[in-house]
């Protein structure tokens, strides 16, 4: 008795394991699920995040130039003639207004100094000092500076839209190798069960054969189609091998005994009306092109800069500080001005950079059109599968009730097996045309939802 409920344990616990391992073997994935994983944990997606942070980090290089600095100069001379020391303490900053410099600062010059030194000379206890300088002519509007920062901001706005473009295309290839593994999946399942319901058949008329109730040229002829079946089901199976694969490039975790949870839609809901001009207008890489055109527009401000004059204006106050002559308080202004003579630097310069613009333009103008065309492609091909999808559903419905009723009419003897096959092989046609449309109605219409989302 001990060894029989020791035994019943013992076939409990690996029925068990058998339930569980069967479960972990099949597992099941629908399309929301797997396109999350991707969009959470795919590598190319992740470096795309990366590129756009590394335009972030050029555009925080580029505000360095207008961050403030501290300067501090200590001159003293130790072995000489001169009893010089001279210590000067600063900060600056320069902003983006009219290339604009603003500086305070403590300087304070004692001891016998050089004549060619004589601007460091001040009372015993020092002076302050602030100034302000700005360009009137020549960048005014626009300094190296100022390019390199305005040009960085739209590199970095030109990342986030190539990140955002990008992202589609990784996205959309994910779900179309998720919908080519549904379709291979379950037209391996039609090919599985026509194979066994052709064996089964087979079996039935060597019955009648070895009875004389059928002539022997049908067993050739059953044969004939349960090899054309199976050769069907081999070449699936390898399709089916070869979509595993590429899913398994979005996901690891896909198996060639992991199952689509999704079924086939019994009818497909009216497609709405999509808003393509807006979306055309919206798509990412026409507002790349914008920011292209405008980093073009300002490399164009560069160089009109070298055939500009330069006129500075800077104001200084300094204000000493026990007021003693000849160390007193003191306002300075200065002017510098400069004409450029080399005219055809600049100029080469300014044309290259409109032939730029005006290029940047055309192809602007070419890529919208073909956006537009290939949207308008894609929503008469969602049109069409749904049409089609809904249509073939009634014939699939149709078809199964002819392989059904011409089957029993065939046990009967009412029917020939040529037309049995028959409502076989057009089951079977109708079945993968459904499957087919279905699948490529969902990779079309994610691709019109994802840049309807993008665009919004």
């Amino acid at each position: 008795m001990i060894k029989i409920k020791r035994n019943k344990t013992i076939i409990f616990i690996i029925s068990i394991l058998t339930t569980c391992a069967f479960a972990t073997s099949t597992w099941s994935l629908s399309p929301n699920t797997y396109l999350s994983e991707v969009e959470k944990n795919l590598p190319k997606i992740m470096m795309l995040e990366e590129k756009l942070n590394v335009a972030r980090g050029k555009t925080q290089k580029a505000l360095g130039a207008f961050d403030s600095s501290l300067k501090v100069k200590r001159k003293q001379y130790i072995d000489s003639y001169y009893t010089t020391q001279f210590t000067d303490a600063s900060i600056s900053r320069t902003f983006e207004t009219m290339g604009a410099k603003a500086q305070i600062g403590f300087q304070k010059g004692t001891g016998r100094i050089p004549v060619y030194d004589a601007e460091m000379q001040t009372d015993e206890v020092g002076e302050f000092y602030a100034s302000l300088s700005v360009n009137l002519l020549r960048y005014r509007s626009i300094d190296k500076n100022r390019f390199k920062l305005w040009e960085a901001r739209n590199k970095e706005r030109i990342a986030e839209l190539t990140r955002a473009f990008k992202m589609v295309d990784t996205m959309v290839s994910a779900n179309n190798a998720y919908w080519k593994w549904y379709f291979y999946y379950y037209k391996r399942e039609m090919y599985e069960l026509l194979v066994k319901l052709n064996k089964d058949r087979l079996k039935a008329i060597r019955k009648r054969v070895k009875r004389n109730d059928l002539a022997r040229i049908y067993l050739v002829e059953a044969n004939q189609y349960l090899l054309k079946f199976q050769r069907e089901l081999a070449n699936v199976t390898a399709n089916l091998e070869a979509a595993v694969s590429k899913m398994q490039v979005y996901n690891p975790k896909v198996t060639i005994t992991s199952k689509p949870i999704t079924e086939m839609d019994k009818k497909l809901p009216r497609v709405a009306d999509y808003p393509i001009s807006k979306i055309v207008k919206n798509r990412p890489e026409l507002r790349i092109y914008k920011l292209l055109i405008a980093n073009g527009d300002l490399s164009l401000q560069m160089a009109k800069q070298k055939l500009q004059p330069k006129l500075n204006l800077e104001a200084t106050r300094y204000e000493a500080r026990d007021k003693a002559i000849p160390n007193v308080d003191e306002n300075i202004l200065a002017l510098n001005f400069e004409v450029p003579i080399e005219r055809d630097l600049g100029r080469g310069d300014v044309a290259a950079a409109k032939s730029k613009i005006n290029a940047l333009r055309l192809e602007q103008q070419m890529v919208e059109r073909e956006l537009k065309a290939s949207l308008l492609s894609l929503d008469a091909r969602i049109n069409g599968d749904n049409n089609a999808f809904n249509i073939l559903m009634d014939e699939l419905t149709a078809a199964k009730k002819l392989q059904r009723a011409e089957w029993r009419k065939f046990q009967t003897g009412a029917s020939d097996f040529f037309l049995v096959n028959v409502r076989d092989v057009n089951f079977a046609k109708t079945k993968i045309n459904a499957l087919e449309r279905f699948a490529d109605f969902n990779m079309s219409s994610y691709v019109m939802g994802q840049w309807q989302k993008i665009t919004q």
